[in-house]
């Protein structure tokens, strides 16, 4: 079940267990993982896009590695809180990929969530080419640490 409401989406998930994050891009999805107790999220690695059916099994053969428990897309909303073309592919990601789990879906707004990532690669002093080549996963991560924070918060 896919889940916009974020206290929805906590009482569809235990307290404890590891979520998956996807920065869903056009060539590549980030992916990033959280600890058992939901409070950091690491960024874990990049799936490169092919078809939605290889890109899904990658993904749900990772979330079914790692035990996971959810699985949290970012939703790439304009500035202003509009839906784009780019909103209406994720959702449209999101939704095939809930037909083919159980597991409960959150569309995490994630606006600046890649100038965020570019400008922490950029203070680690980390090249414009290594940054452009990591910044899904790292997206990724800052989109589910987000929702970890606001979890925590409820």
């Amino acid at each position: 079940m896919m889940y916009q409401n974020l206290t929805e989406f906590k009482s569809a998930i235990p307290n404890q267990g590891r979520i998956v994050a996807l920065d869903v891009g056009s060539k590549t999805i980030g992916i990033a993982l959280s600890c058992t107790t939901q409070t950091i999220a690491t960024p874990s690695h990049l799936i490169k896009r092919k078809k939605f059916t290889n890109d899904a099994n990658l993904i749900l053969d990772f979330v079914l590695e790692q035990n996971a428990i959810a699985i949290v897309i970012g939703l790439p909303v304009t500035l202003d809180g509009e839906d784009s073309k780019t909103t209406q592919s994720t959702k449209q990601f999101a939704r095939n990929l809930s037909k083919l789990t159980d597991l409960p879906i959150y569309l995490q707004d994630e606006r600046m969530s890649s100038i965020i990532s570019d400008n922490v690669m950029k203070q680690a002093g980390m090249a414009t080419g290594k940054r452009q080549e990591n910044i899904d996963k790292i997206s990724a991560g800052y989109i589910l640490q987000t929702t970890l924070d606001s979890l925590s918060n409820l």
